[in-house]
């Protein structure tokens, strides 16, 4: 998955279908930081504990590297803050 991501760690969540975090952010920073950009990375890809599992699931692991592995360019327009 490295190989595929921007300088082996970068990824645009929308592209992916990931939930981005911005909403997130936004919460603690109380709206736009700089800290508010389109790319994103994984701290650890693990399997799910029973807890984890009843929220909401958005991919398969197989899905997901399927996308990753389908992306030729990462395209920061996907995202609402690509132009901050």
């Amino acid at each position: 998955m490295k190989n595929s991501f921007e300088s082996g760690k970068f990824f645009i969540a929308e592209q992916l279908g990931i939930p981005p975090l911005y909403a997130e952010l936004w919460e603690f920073s109380n709206g736009p930081s700089i800290d508010d950009h389109v790319w994103h990375t994984f701290y650890e890809l693990r399997p799910a504990t029973e807890q984890e599992i009843n929220v909401q699931v958005f991919d398969t692991v197989e899905s997901l590297i399927s996308k990753i592995r389908a992306v030729e360019t990462w395209d920061e327009t996907l995202s609402p803050h690509w132009d901050m």
